[in-house]
């Protein structure tokens, strides 16, 4: 198997609401904005409940940061009454782009397509 091609894809479990081709763009957008809240949250509840960031751990839907255990709704609350932002961009760089103009030569686009 490639590294481009993610396997057998059930048709059922797309989900777009948009252009088709943004789609795996969108997906790694929406990684790197998940990955940004998850660490204003590990800081929040290490700071909050006097553990290490190390210590936060995120599983079934709970947080259990040094001997605190709450759910993931009890976290996202207290954070957001902290004034602790939960909303953040995602920005995905397309690899192996490039296109030169003058020769007229390249890889303008890198996209997988189903179907």
């Amino acid at each position: 198997m490639s590294l481009h091609y993610p396997g057998p894809i059930d048709p059922k479990r797309l989900k777009a609401d948009g252009g088709v081709v943004a789609t795996p763009n969108r997906v790694m957008a929406a990684r790197a904005a998940a990955i940004t809240i998850k660490k204003r949250l590990t800081t929040f509840a290490a700071e909050t409940y006097g553990c290490r960031p190390d210590e936060v751990v995120f599983h079934n839907n709970e947080v259990i940061a040094g001997t605190a255990r709450l759910s993931f709704a009890e976290l996202a609350k207290a954070a957001y009454f902290a004034r602790v932002s939960l909303s953040a961009t995602g920005f995905y760089r397309t690899p192996k782009i490039h296109y030169d103009k003058k020769t007229q030569k390249g890889r303008p686009f890198f996209y997988y397509a189903y179907g």
